[in-house]
């Protein structure tokens, strides 16, 4: 009798064994399918709006005067998030260097080294980065400094206020009137000769993907 039991009660165990086994499979199926499944929602998604990005750059390319290049995003190395990009854009495409990359917010930065399929840009955000601007009648420099974009070398009695836009100024290899811009604060430098112009980018540097290349002037 008692061996009985006991093989009954071994039994049962078994069973629970083999059904928690089978639930355990179920849970990790079920859990694999939903993954799966938000996995895909979130690359459509992705894709939806990285093609909404390009028609909205192919519609504002419609409106330019000069002559551009679509291109995309390559590489963009996460330690030097702030100073480069990568392009697929390149040689073969008749690329050179000191051409301005923009899109529909503005300047993004100028092409420091052009390869045979692909070329480096260096972003507006680069302290290495120094740009000729116009701010309705002045002209002045563009850089980095502490974290801040800045514009120098504009007199103090040069008439700039808060909310003026910021275009280059056609001083050097870029054309002029690309948007870069708008004033955010003036300041005068520690010897109060010069203002000191704080601007607002007009692009969102931390979500660059399609872009145009613009050759010289």
């Amino acid at each position: 009798m008692k061996d009985k039991v006991g093989f009954i009660i071994l039994f049962v165990v078994l069973l629970i064994f083999l059904f928690s086994r089978n639930i355990d499979q179920i849970f990790l199926q079920n859990d694999a399918i939903l993954n799966g499944n938000v996995t895909f929602e979130a690359s459509v998604k992705a894709l939806e709006e990285e093609n909404k990005e390009l028609k909205e750059l192919l519609e504002y390319k419609e409106n330019l005067d000069f002559k551009v290049l679509v291109t995309k995003v390559k590489f963009r190395d996460i330690y030097d998030f702030k100073n480069e990009i990568t392009i697929l854009r390149g040689s073969d495409d008749a690329l050179e260097e000191g051409w301005a990359l923009i899109n529909e917010d503005g300047l993004i930065g100028t092409i420091k080294r052009v390869n045979s399929t692909s070329s480096v840009v260096r972003l507006l955000t680069n302290p290495e980065s120094k740009i000729s601007v116009k701010i309705n009648n002045s002209y002045g420099i563009l850089e980095t400094s502490q974290g801040k974009n800045i514009v120098t070398n504009i007199i103090k009695d040069e008439n700039i206020n808060v909310g003026d836009k910021v275009y280059t100024s056609g001083i050097g290899n870029l054309p002029g009137a690309i948007y870069i811009g708008e004033v955010k604060e003036t300041s005068l430098d520690s010897l109060e000769l010069e203002q000191v112009v704080t601007v607002a980018l007009g692009v969102d540097f931390n979500n660059i993907n399609y872009c145009l290349v613009v050759g010289a002037k």
